[in-house]
């Protein structure tokens, strides 16, 4: 018979985010840990990559604000408890089993965007997921060679898009009329 049912939890997700966390759950690094942190919560998904680049994930669990971090190269990388940027009450589980949207279907929604828009060519990619105010979603950013940079926010239930931005590298550089 076929292998090992995932827990309900998890199930609908897309496979390649099952993938990842397949990945994680057989390393007994992570499974030892997760024995010794019971309380712990699933806090995101994270990738970081160029496009001639094999992509490596990086998992955060976290628990009354702090966030551990699993970085799945060939060998587990463990980033113990470290403050999360996020205040602890804006923390929230992600739900793997309200995802419906892999990174592949958000890429081609940024990448569609984009082109729709302001074309570019992308030369780094970061995309996370996470809940927001109960929203499982995929915060994506695409920098391109033009020095523009898009940041999408894309419902990773149902695809929609939640917000959009273009922005010059420049822009970043510069100092807001907050900070003068």
């Amino acid at each position: 018979m076929g292998g090992a049912k995932l827990p309900a939890v998890r199930e609908g997700a897309p496979d390649e985010i099952l993938a990842v966390m397949r990945d994680l759950e057989a390393r007994p690094r992570f499974t030892q840990w997760k024995l010794a942190h019971p309380g712990h919560q699933l806090a995101y998904l994270f990738v970081d990559f160029k496009p001639s680049q094999e992509m490596v994930w990086q998992v955060g669990y976290f628990r009354e604000g702090m966030i551990t971090s699993f970085v799945l190269n060939a060998k587990l990388e463990i980033a113990e408890e470290q403050e999360s940027a996020m205040d602890a009450e804006d923390l929230q589980a992600l739900d793997l089993s309200r995802v419906r949207v892999g990174l592949t279907r958000a890429l081609q929604h940024a990448q569609e965007s984009s082109a729709a828009k302001k074309p570019f060519t992308a030369f780094q990619t970061l995309a996370i997921l996470q809940c927001i105010q109960g929203v499982q979603l995929w915060n994506i950013t695409l920098f391109a060679k033009e020095l523009v940079l898009l940041n999408l926010k894309l419902d990773a239930g149902n695809g929609a898009v939640l917000r959009e931005e273009f922005s010059s590298l420049f822009d970043l550089a510069r100092p807001s009329a907050k900070d003068r």
